[in-house]
């Protein structure tokens, strides 16, 4: 007869931790726990090798990433040996099962799914102990101590949940029992730290008129109103505008507690806003516009690095208020695409069970969920049309703000935005924020050398001003000369960061078709940055007609690698890092003999042109 199987406790809403038959065993390295981590919070849904070394080290994989994932893999098998918990082995990917295993974040999800739908049934006390339970599962921060990128991003999707389900509390509290002391001054702290949260004012204005408070709580409503209008240039949301007027004529029902509460917020799926974002004001400003108009849909484009997706969570995290039904995120680059986020907002919406495996099944059932509610979803990585509509039509409603490597043409109605390099201004202040105000203010000139080398490229400024940074001895003047040699340096990248820079470019140039590749590492091979060229030019240069190198040129103009100039459609390449990167491709695909004879092409060409 076998044993039984012994039973699991794992915990991520505070350190990773795990126990065995009531015994804390060590959950491992933090790199470890990072693995076991992402297993737990895919929910049993397989994870690729990639993918888990993605979460374990970002883009700084060691070389041998794989054998050691493995590593990590056996000895997370051998600690749950025998017990409630296994890890399955998934067309060369893992899954963690364990239906009958304690896993904190799925007993706090279940208990948040359970007491919406109390609220919906007309049980606020039931909904409130629910919660009071759910809130107990927590130790502290979420995976805390686990580095990365990956556990940076769960942390604020955990801690978004987490104070949606406080919300809930409250609005469950006030609705069963009133407002005491004790929920004003919780109230009132939660308003402070989260001041655009219209559905958390709501709550403090019912809190304070329950108590007798009622010019305190229309003042609630003003700070928050001014606060709007001067962040966002927006008005208040329907719930908090609904709530001021029920305050301002009295209404009996709300010193009951008997009438109706503020809607429940929405899910809340986004990755954390960057706390040193800079500049963009323009381009926000239109997203803002837009998505609050009557046409919401914003694609935004630029050149991989320049901060797209940076760009889109920032304004997103600003149209908190007038999102209060719910903002979504998905990445479509990730396995599964759209059919995935779709699976993966029916649980934020609270739906339990066995799901339909299809995308349109998923996106009918989206649909009948969330109704025609205001909701804003943002999808990075778009590469086609399709994708745009599979998201109508799960959410006709709601409002899209999406990030495309090229402008889709077909998807009708949308307002595009290119997001290019930073300003002068916006590059020194991101420079300020990361090496610090004063070492930066004390060699201004040189700093303005250093965010000249990067192009004003947003990745590429943030990993200068984090040289900058990490070497308090070095002036600024010597680290812009090391930069300079750096990227004029045709053989070799010696430095991290100078590589981190040049990776989205890589990406793009990799996705290139072959002749807009030989054009973009000949324009860099014939001459310094800036360079511009003609489409007669490029063909001399690449010695094709000139239809096909205005071909190539616009492909190289599409993925924002060249910039389109002046009223003779020439095209510039003035970008330092791109323009390293294509020569030491140039150096290495091409060789010097067919620089040298390129270059000589281009030259006659030029030289018979001014004779004429």
């Amino acid at each position: 007869m076998n044993a039984p199987a012994v039973p699991v406790r794992i915990s991520v809403l505070g350190p990773v931790r795990l126990w065995l038959d009531g015994h804390e065993v060590p959950a491992g390295s933090p790199q470890q726990q990072s693995l076991l981590a992402a297993l737990v919070l895919r929910d049993g849904r397989p994870a690729t090798a990639d993918e888990l070394i993605s979460a374990i080290w970002d883009d700084e994989a060691p070389r041998a990433a794989h054998s050691t994932a493995r590593t990590y893999v056996y000895r997370l098998r051998r600690l749950l040996a025998g017990s409630d918990v296994s890890i399955e082995t998934i067309g060369g990917g893992y899954a963690l099962a364990g239906e009958r295993a304690s896993i904190d974040v799925r007993d706090f999800e279940a208990a948040v799914g359970a007491a919406r739908e109390r609220i919906r049934s007309g049980d606020p006390a039931a909904a409130a102990e629910l919660l009071r339970g759910a809130e107990g599962l927590w130790s502290g921060t979420a995976l805390a101590g686990v580095p990365g990128s990956y556990a940076q991003g769960q942390r604020a999707r955990l801690a978004e949940l987490r104070l949606a389900a406080t919300e809930l509390c409250l609005t469950a509290r006030l609705r069963t029992a009133g407002a005491g002391p004790e929920e004003v001054a919780g109230l009132a702290a939660l308003v402070e730290e989260h001041p655009l949260r219209e559905g958390l004012r709501a709550l403090l204005m019912l809190a304070l008129y329950q108590q007798g408070r009622q010019a305190e709580a229309l003042e609630v409503y003003q700070r928050g109103r001014r606060l709007l209008r001067d962040e966002l240039a927006l008005e208040p949301g329907p719930e908090l505008q609904r709530m001021h007027q029920r305050v301002l004529a009295g209404d009996p029902t709300l010193v009951a507690g008997a009438g109706p509460a503020p809607a429940v917020a929405g899910p809340v799926y986004l990755p954390a806003d960057l706390p040193d974002f800079v500049g963009r004001e323009a381009e926000i400003g239109t997203i803002v516009a837009t998505l609050t108009g009557p046409a919401p849909t914003v694609g935004v484009t630029g050149r991989e690095g320049a901060g797209r997706t940076s760009t889109v969570v920032h304004a997103a995290h600003r149209l908190a208020g007038a999102f209060p039904h719910g903002r979504l995120y998905a990445d479509l680059s990730e396995a599964g695409g759209a059919a995935e986020a779709l699976l993966m907002w029916l649980r934020l919406a609270g739906v339990e069970g066995d799901l339909p495996a299809g995308t349109a099944g998923r996106a009918a059932l989206l649909r009948a969920t969330v109704g025609d509610r205001r909701i804003l979803v943002v999808l990075d990585n778009v590469a086609s049309p399709e994708q745009i509509g599979v998201v109508r039509c799960a959410l006709p409603g709601a409002a899209v703000l999406f990030t495309a490597r090229r402008r889709l043409m077909a998807v009708s109605g949308a307002t595009w935005v290119t997001v290019g390099a930073l300003t002068g201004a916006e590059a020194m202040l991101l420079m300020e924020r990361v090496a610090g105000a004063g070492r930066i203010a004390a060699e201004r000139a040189a700093t303005v050398r250093l965010i000249e080398l990067t192009g004003g490229d947003a990745l590429a400024v943030r990993l200068a001003g984090h040289r900058v940074d990490s070497r308090p001895r070095w002036s600024v003047a010597s680290i812009a000369d090391e930069l300079a040699a750096e990227l004029g340096n045709p053989a070799t990248v010696m430095h991290d960061d100078c590589l981190l820079a040049e990776a989205p470019i890589v990406r793009a140039y990799g996705r290139l078709r072959p002749l807009p590749a030989r054009l973009l590492r000949l324009v860099a091979a014939a001459g310094p940055v800036p360079s511009e060229i003609s489409a007669g030019q490029a063909a001399r240069l690449l010695d094709v007609g000139v239809h096909d190198a205005w071909r190539a040129l616009e492909s190289l103009a599409d993925v924002c690698l060249l910039a389109v100039t002046g009223a003779e459609q020439r095209y510039r390449l003035a970008d330092p890092v791109v323009w390293a990167m294509a020569m030491r491709e140039a150096h290495a695909v091409d060789g010097a003999a067919e620089i040298a004879a390129a270059t000589c092409r281009l030259t006659e060409s030029q030289v018979r042109l001014v004779a004429a």
